[in-house]
C-alpha cells in the first residue's frame, strides 16, 4: 500500500489539473477572431448580424466537409475564409474547387496562405496603425469610400494592383479570389469606423447567400502539419497540462527521497572468520587441488614480500633458493611445497587429509623462513553509504 500511496498521489493531482484546465477553457467556438458568433472584440458577430439584417442567408462552415456541404445545395454564393492561417495546401485546393463560380473572399491572408492558394501576390505587413485613404478603381468599392481606419495586427499589404493603397493595396482582387488584409473592417471593435462597414457590406453582401468558412486545421494532411502558419487556440491548454505534469512529477521524484546522508560505518572483520569461512567453501566445494593452489599463491606471495623476491609466475626458481636458503630447508621439499602444479615439482593434494598436510607444512615453512604471523583482526571501514533519509 505504502509503494502505491505516491502514485496514486500524482494521479489526483493530474485529474485536478485536468479538471482545472477544463473548467478554465472556453468553449472553442466564439473565441477564434473574426469568428461570426465570436463578440469579443476580436470577433465578427456584429457583422454577421447586420448582413443577416439585410437579408443575407449566413451559413457558418466549420471545416471543410460542412464547406462542402454548404456550397452543394445552393447557387454560386460569396465564400468568406477566415482563420486563413489553417489554410494547407489540399484544403486550400479544395476550397478554390467548391467556390466554383461563386466570389471567393479571404480576410487576413499571409505569405504562406497565399501560397497554398497558388496565388501570384507578395504579402507583406502594413506596420502602424494609420488612416487608409481610398484610392480605389475597383467598380464594387470606389465611389463614396473615403477610406478605411485599420490595426497594424489585422492588415497585410499585397503586391498587385487594388485598393487603398498602390503597390501596397489592402484589397486586391485577382481571378480566384479577393485578399482582404485589412481584416479590421470585420471586426466588432472596429467595423463602425470610417468607411470600414461600408467596406465589409460591399464585399460579402452582394449575393443573397454568404457561406462564412471557418478552416479546421484537423483537415490538412499529416505531411502537411509543417505548414500551417501558427497553432489553433485549443492546443495551447494541453501544452500547459503538459508542462504542469511534467514540473509536478519533477517535484515529487526530487522530495520523495530525501536529502544524501553519508555516514561512515566502522567494521572490524577477523582474519580467523574469513578463514574459516573461505575453507568451508572449499571444503563444500570438494575441490582440494583448487584449495591447495589456493594456499601455495598465498604463501608464496608472503614469502616473496618478506625476502624481497619478485612475486609471481616469474618468481619461480629464485623464490625457492631464497626460502630454502632462509628456512634451511633442502631445495627439493621447498619446490615441492610451493610449485603452482604437479607438473613443476609439486606435491600432489587429492584428498582432506593431503591438504591439511600441506596447510601445516606451508606453514611451518613460513615461520622457519622468517615470515611474522599474520594479525588475529583487520579492522576496516566501509566507504559512505548512499542512503537517503526518509523524511
Amino acid at each position: 500500500m505504502r509503494r502505491a500511496r505516491p502514485l496514486l498521489v500524482l494521479l489526483a493531482v493530474v485529474a485536478g489539473l485536468v479538471a482545472l484546465t477544463v473548467a478554465l477553457v472556453p468553449a472553442p467556438t466564439p473565441s477564434a477572431a473574426l469568428d461570426p458568433e465570436n463578440p469579443a472584440p476580436d470577433g465578427a458577430r456584429a457583422l454577421a448580424r447586420v448582413l443577416a439584417a439585410q437579408g443575407v442567408e449566413v451559413d457558418v462552415a466549420r471545416g471543410a466537409d460542412a464547406l462542402e456541404g454548404a456550397l452543394s445545395g445552393g447557387g454560386p454564393a460569396t465564400v468568406l475564409v477566415t482563420s486563413s492561417w489553417a489554410l494547407s495546401p489540399s484544403t486550400a485546393a479544395a476550397l478554390l474547387s467548391s467556390a466554383g463560380e461563386g466570389e471567393l473572399v479571404v480576410a487576413g491572408a499571409g505569405p504562406l496562405t497565399v501560397s497554398a492558394l497558388g496565388l501570384d501576390v507578395a504579402a507583406r505587413s502594413v506596420g502602424e496603425r494609420r488612416d487608409v485613404p481610398a484610392r480605389c478603381d475597383d467598380p464594387v468599392l470606389a465611389g463614396a469610400l473615403d477610406g478605411l481606419v485599420v490595426s497594424s495586427t489585422d492588415a497585410y499589404a499585397y503586391d498587385a494592383p487594388g485598393c487603398f493603397g498602390r503597390g501596397r493595396a489592402l484589397v486586391t482582387r485577382t481571378s480566384e479570389a479577393t485578399l482582404l488584409g485589412a481584416t479590421g473592417v470585420l471586426r466588432n471593435d472596429q467595423v463602425l469606423d470610417a468607411d470600414n462597414a461600408a467596406v465589409a457590406l460591399r464585399l460579402l453582401g452582394a449575393r443573397d447567400r454568404l457561406v462564412w468558412y471557418v478552416p479546421d486545421p484537423a483537415d490538412a494532411l499529416p505531411s502537411e502539419a509543417g505548414a500551417l502558419a501558427e497553432l489553433p487556440d485549443a492546443l495551447a491548454p494541453g501544452l500547459w497540462l503538459t508542462l504542469l505534469v511534467v514540473v509536478a512529477v519533477a517535484v515529487w521524484r526530487g522530495r520523495r527521497l530525501g536529502p544524501l546522508v553519508s555516514e561512515p560505518l566502522p567494521v572490524v572483520v577477523r582474519s580467523s572468520e574469513t578463514t574459516l569461512a573461505r575453507g568451508r567453501l572449499y571444503h563444500r566445494a570438494g575441490d582440494a587441488p583448487h584449495a591447495a593452489a589456493a594456499l601455495r599463491a598465498g604463501s608464496r606471495g608472503r614469502l616473496a614480500d618478506h625476502l624481497g623476491v619478485p612475486p609471481g609466475p616469474a618468481a619461480g626458481e629464485p623464490l625457492v633458493l631464497a626460502v630454502a636458503s632462509a628456512a634451511g630447508r633442502d631445495e627439493a621439499e621447498v619446490r615441492a611445497l610451493l610449485a603452482p602444479e604437479p607438473a613443476a615439482g609439486a606435491r600432489p593434494v587429492d584428498d582432506d587429509r593431503a591438504l591439511t598436510r600441506l596447510a601445516t607444512d606451508l606453514d611451518r615453512l613460513e615461520h622457519d623462513a622468517g615470515v611474522p604471523a599474520p594479525a588475529t583482526t583487520t579492522p576496516t571501514t566501509t566507504p559512505p553509504t548512499d542512503e537517503r533519509d526518509p523524511r
